[in-house]
């Protein structure tokens, strides 16, 4: 529910105009709708009043989505309609919206950015709607964009799947990974790809490959010393390296600090016994991962295989 709280809160940065005929009508436009619906939620005291907000604005951002045809307002209201009715439960409103997404927004633009969201809002009707968006959608970015939503989506499935279920879901993924990589050009980085051949350098300055540790699993850490989170995951890693010290295993923690001498002062305070790269600013290893936040986490298996992504804390 936090999740999807700042999702909400989020998407008050989709560009929105208000259209011309919403300042003629009573009834406030997307724009007024979306501060006042954000301004309430904010203020909920609790989960009773959080749901009572949702209710209250849902079917309004329903109406403006349903008259707005192919609008910006009506873009933006669909997004907020979707994400209220996931956190409500509203199966018959999400269908509705759904059906709006696809009468008239699939040729969109500005759907490839939401469409993690909508991965996410839609639960289990995702599959259906990302199949269907990559057979009739506008753009090849939208196109590659509901694919890799989709793989995402799958991803956190296999997650949790064993046995026959995760053996159907790798075959799936393995098959639109192929889909992604040959028509719509993307990098393959979900589980079941081989992670390419990073090369950084160690603090000593000297070249590091990731191919050096073939045979190992590995849990390459992605992070900066300015990172909160990454600063928090710290001392589960502590406990890992100390768990795993007689295993083919390695961790190690890429850092992308602008300055190798910010590392090498926090190494001095922070007790972290494991192999250390310094990136920097190169952008080489950002384009070649799609790095988009702190930290990034894969972990690796002996040949190099992505086998878990994303993971924090204690996991």
């Amino acid at each position: 529910r936090l999740l999807l709280s700042a999702g909400l809160l989020a998407l008050a940065c989709l560009p929105a105009c208000a259209a011309d005929d919403d300042k003629k009508e009573e009834k406030p436009g997307f724009t007024a709708l979306r501060t006042e619906f954000i301004k309430k939620f904010r203020g909920a005291k609790d989960a009773d009043e959080k749901q009572a907000a949702m209710k209250e604005y849902g079917g309004k951002f329903v109406e403006i989505a349903e008259n707005g045809g192919k609008g910006k307002d009506a873009f933006g209201a669909s997004m907020f309609a979707i994400q209220i009715a996931q956190m409500s439960k509203n199966a018959d409103m999400q269908a509705k919206v759904v059906g709006l997404i696809k009468k008239n927004h699939l040729d969109n633009p500005e759907l490839e950015q939401t469409l993690p969201m909508l991965a996410n809002a839609l639960g289990d009707g995702a599959t259906a709607f990302m199949t269907e968006l990559m057979e009739k959608g506008g753009t090849d970015k939208v196109k590659a964009a509901a694919c890799s939503a989709l793989l995402e989506a799958k991803e956190n499935a296999l997650v949790k799947a064993t046995g026959d279920e995760a053996k159907k879901l790798a075959k799936e993924m393995a098959a639109l990974r192929k889909i992604g990589v040959e028509k719509y050009k993307m990098k393959d980085l979900f589980i079941g790809a081989t992670l390419p051949d990073l090369k950084s350098e160690n603090l000593k300055g000297d070249e590091e490959k990731l191919s050096k540790y073939k045979g190992k699993v590995v849990v390459l850490d992605v992070w900066a010393t300015w990172c909160g989170p990454c600063v928090a995951m710290i001392p589960h890693e502590r406990k890992l390296v100390e768990k795993m010290k007689d295993k083919p295993f390695v961790l190690i923690s890429v850092s992308f600090d602008e300055k190798k001498e910010t590392l090498e002062k926090f190494l001095e305070k922070q007790e972290m016994p494991w192999v250390h790269w310094w990136n920097g600013r190169k952008p080489e290893m950002n384009e070649q991962l799609s790095i988009r936040f702190f930290p990034t986490i894969f972990v690796l298996d002996g040949k190099g295989v992505i086998r878990y992504k994303g993971v924090r804390g204690e996991a």
